[in-house]
């Protein structure tokens, strides 16, 4: 062990009575100030930086730049360098700090730690290089040289706890934000999709919230860095998204004060989709929680569908001045194009997180059923299994149908445009949505749909013009309605016209963005009125 750096020159006399004291002297080494700093990180086996307080810990990135697996104390921005490359412990706690020492050391030499190693050493290279830095720094130079008068200054902090949740479906709001002005930041936890979010520009922080569990402590600690983040940034608006920056989102904003809050609703998650079981405890803390997030004063709430918007009223977790109703996250029609059906066999798909109350299950019983009865219709699902999700469907499940011929099941799709121009039918059975953007693209891309009676679903379509509905869980119900245009050529096209007339008339992208922006100008107009 080797203790290296300024000052330890003039406390040598302290510091080696302390490890004698401890019988660690001829354990530790005393180096003292150096200048040969990349050598020395080439000649470690683990770095470890166990500082209470930093703000940009550059010598973290450059034991990981050298290839060196990193343990550090989560203070300042050594989330953002370590991610999930390294280890990170809460600071001023030995314990958890030497055991992510023993886990690392116990890995040295292991192909799982070089292939995190080598993660963090591309990370790195992406992120915080002199070139990056570059690049950060052209842009926010231009940025303060073009930005317009109307909202010179003003800063939008988007939260979200998917990064690849917001490229798909915020993107398009915060370009436009920024093209309008404001100086737009997102936050989310860090994974691969970060760099994607940078390279178009916008200013991304990271931000570590769990994806599931209610552990209070482990809970209120998403609280806190939030405040942290937001007194750090000082945004003029914090627009949430999702359940969790919502709802952690609203108390962190009320505490920083933040001057504005803007809350997107895009559907009450898991506690609000399955059954009621007894006093129903989780949905109370949930209505209870939603009631502080949303007592910001000066909150709007965005909600993609007037059922969870009556919800929430009902509940008074949510005043009547706060709501505002938008549909969804909208559509490019540029991208997603109404192009004539392939020729047959008729082909009904799927694209949706992989889940079980996105109807999953009932879509692969429906596609047992279709086989059973020799119908040759062809079935196809795409998606991946979400493993910080309680409702995923495993992978051996999956597997196990497209090995049986059920269905087909492509794994993720890139290019979801083209996965239904060569489709027929588009099927969502999910059990409660906020406003699906899978549905709301397949009518934009001129198919008939398929999908549950439920909140979010009914929403995104006219009801036996665009598409069909289907009790909530019924796999036969599905089966039948997809056979009933399977075999009517004539009425799923005309479906698949009237879905494009929806897509047009309610949900283009540009008509949601400009939503979105009234909402911001609403708030910071109202923040200067005396």
């Amino acid at each position: 062990c080797a203790l290296i750096g300024l000052g330890l020159e003039a406390d040598n006399q302290v510091l080696a009575a302390q490890l004698k004291q401890f019988g660690l002297q001829e354990n530790v080494l005393l180096l003292g100030q150096r200048s040969d700093v990349s050598a020395l990180m080439n000649a470690l086996d683990l770095h470890v930086l166990p500082s209470r307080a930093e703000a940009f810990p550059n010598v973290v990135a450059e034991a990981m730049a050298c290839g060196v697996p990193c343990v550090a104390t989560d203070v300042g921005d050594a989330a953002a360098i370590v991610a999930s490359y390294g280890w990170l412990v809460p600071p001023q706690n030995p314990q958890a700090l030497a055991q992510a020492i023993e886990q690392a050391l116990n890995q040295l030499g292991s192909t799982a730690l070089k292939q995190r190693v080598e993660g963090g050493r591309q990370h790195i290279q992406q992120t915080f290089s002199l070139s990056a830095m570059s690049k950060a720094y052209q842009r926010l130079w231009r940025k303060l040289t073009l930005a317009k008068p109307a909202v010179s200054g003003l800063r939008v902090l988007m939260v979200v706890n998917n990064p690849a949740f917001f490229l798909s479906h915020r993107l398009s709001i915060a370009l436009a934000a920024q093209k309008a002005g404001f100086d737009v930041h997102i936050a989310t936890p860090y994974d691969r999709d970060v760099n994607t979010i940078r390279r178009y520009g916008l200013t991304h922080h990271t931000v570590q919230l769990t994806r599931s569990g209610m552990n209070p402590l482990v809970e209120g600690l998403g609280i806190w860095r939030l405040w942290r983040l937001f007194r750090r940034v000082r945004p003029d608006i914090v627009h949430a998204v999702t359940i969790k920056p919502v709802l952690y989102g609203g108390l962190a904003a009320r505490l920083a004060r933040v001057p504005s809050f803007v809350a997107a609703i895009s559907g009450l998650g898991y506690l609000f989709t399955r059954p009621k079981q007894g006093a129903n405890w989780g949905r109370r803390l949930a209505v209870m929680l939603y009631r502080l997030a949303l007592r910001h004063p000066r909150c709007c709430v965005i909600f993609q569908n007037t059922a969870d918007r009556d919800l929430l009223l009902d509940a008074q977790a949510v005043r009547q001045s706060q709501a505002v109703l938008i549909k969804g996250s909208g559509v490019d029609l540029q991208q997603f194009q109404a192009v004539p059906e392939p020729q047959p066999p008729i082909t009904v798909v799927m694209a949706a997180r992989l889940l079980a109350d996105k109807g999953v299950r009932e879509f692969a019983q429906a596609a047992r059923y279709s086989l059973q009865n020799h119908d040759g219709i062809c079935w196809r699902l795409a998606g991946s299994p979400d493993p910080g999700n309680p409702g995923s469907i495993a992978e051996q499940e999956l597997t196990s149908w497209h090995e049986e011929g059920v269905l087909e099941w492509v794994g993720e799709c890139h290019d979801v445009a083209s996965f239904y121009q060569q489709a027929h039918i588009v099927v969502l059975p999910s059990y409660r949505e906020g406003l699906p953007k899978s549905l709301i693209e397949a009518a934009a891309c001129g198919r008939a749909v398929v999908t549950t009676d439920v909140p979010g679903c009914r929403d995104a379509i006219w009801p036996d013009k665009s598409g069909l509905l289907v009790p909530l869980a019924d796999a036969q119900a599905l089966c039948q309605a997809v056979k009933q245009l399977a075999n009517d050529t004539a009425q799923r096209q005309q479906m698949g016209h009237q879905g494009r007339r929806l897509a047009e008339a309610e949900f283009d992208v540009q008509h949601i963005i400009k939503q979105h922006l009234r909402v911001y100008q609403r708030l910071t107009t109202d923040a200067t009125k005396p």
